[in-house]
């Protein structure tokens, strides 16, 4: 279970009472610090707690002491800042309301401690700009790759049979075979397409990755299938790596413009489908 900390940070200048949540109170008490000076930590108090129950707690504490909220130039957290005689009823409401267990004296982590921390930080930055590195490098052969696969579908737009549709944002790419293919083959050519378009992207970010192909469908007796691909223009610009955006605009985006929506030897449409059974 992911636990997170409600703290209550005494600010003997301000006679105030900073009431937030923090996984890691030392780095939270050190940015305060630049704004609002030292705080009395001997004197301060946290609890540990399961994190879906600290923005809860936080929030109804606030609500509850509001009439106490003080007053406070900017800076951050200043509109969490309570008078310092609050500490008392807090004490006491965590004694006889709750089940968790109200601590005092905030600890500062050792020295020999931080430096570990910060080695650790570094090494795994660096190794996370190396998996970047290569999932940029493999990003820019598979959006190549995509790029001539389209290519071919245009070379080839009299003699094969296709059809894509953009809906809410996903590319729907259906293809039909020949029928004299047999059903091993039919699987191959679809799983080595399957391979070139699903892959994850790599980011410094907290969001991580980025799949290109969805998911895909295929029908042996109808000789079909369908890929289904994320259309990255379409994205928010909070979920999509901006690298891969501009590797999608120069490399795929353009070839897209001159594919026609269907092939000009296809007299009927081929039908979507909206499940994978992948």
């Amino acid at each position: 279970m992911e636990t997170s900390n409600l703290y209550f940070i005494h600010f003997p200048k301000m006679s105030a009472l900073k009431i937030g949540k923090a996984d890691d109170i030392e780095d939270r008490y050190n940015n305060l610090k630049k704004y609002w000076g030292e705080a009395d930590l001997t004197n301060s108090y946290y609890v540990n707690m399961p994190s879906r129950e600290v923005y809860k707690y936080e929030k109804s504490l606030h609500l509850l002491y509001s009439k106490y909220s003080i007053s406070l130039p900017e800076g951050d957290g200043k509109t969490e800042f309570f008078d310092i005689q609050v500490l008392d009823k807090i004490i006491s409401y965590f004694s006889s309301c709750t089940d968790f267990e109200l601590k005092k004296d905030i600890k500062l982590k050792s020295k020999e401690f931080l430096n570990k921390k910060s080695k650790f930080k570094r090494n795994k930055l660096k190794q996370s700009s190396n998996a970047v590195f290569l999932s940029i490098s493999e990003m820019n052969i598979r959006l190549n790759k995509l790029s001539k696969l389209l290519n071919f579908l245009i070379k080839f737009k009299n003699k094969l049979f296709f059809q894509y549709d953009l809906i809410d944002g996903e590319y729907y790419f259906r293809v039909k075979l020949d029928s004299n293919i047999d059903e091993i083959n039919f699987n191959k050519l679809i799983d080595k397409i399957w391979n070139l378009l699903s892959f994850k992207n790599n980011t410094h970010t907290g969001w991580g990755w980025f799949t290109i192909s969805t998911w895909c469908t295929r029908c042996f007796s109808e000789r079909t299938f369908q890929i289904v691909i994320t259309d990255p223009m379409s994205l928010d610009s909070d979920h999509f790596c901006k690298i891969f955006f501009e590797g999608w605009s120069v490399l795929v985006y353009p070839v897209l413009q001159k594919l026609p929506n269907k092939s000009n030897v296809l007299n009927h449409n081929l039908a979507i489908t909206t499940w994978s059974i992948n």
